[in-house]
C-alpha cells in the first residue's frame, strides 16, 4: 500500500459514484480487518490517539 491516507480521497468528497462508495467501503473494512489481525479494535485506537 502505498503511504498516506488512502481514504482521504473518498471522504472529502459530498457525493460519491456507487463504485467509489464501494472502494470506500473496502478501504474501510480493509483497514478494519488489519486492525483485527494486530489484535486492535476501534475503540482501542481511539483510546490509544487520546492518550
Amino acid at each position: 500500500m502505498k503511504p498516506g491516507n488512502p481514504l482521504v480521497k473518498h471522504l472529502s468528497r459530498k457525493e460519491l459514484t456507487p463504485q467509489e462508495e464501494l472502494q470506500c467501503v473496502n478501504l474501510t473494512l480493509r483497514i478494519e480487518n488489519e486492525r483485527l489481525i494486530k489484535d486492535y479494535t476501534t475503540e482501542m485506537v481511539v483510546v490509544l490517539k487520546h492518550e
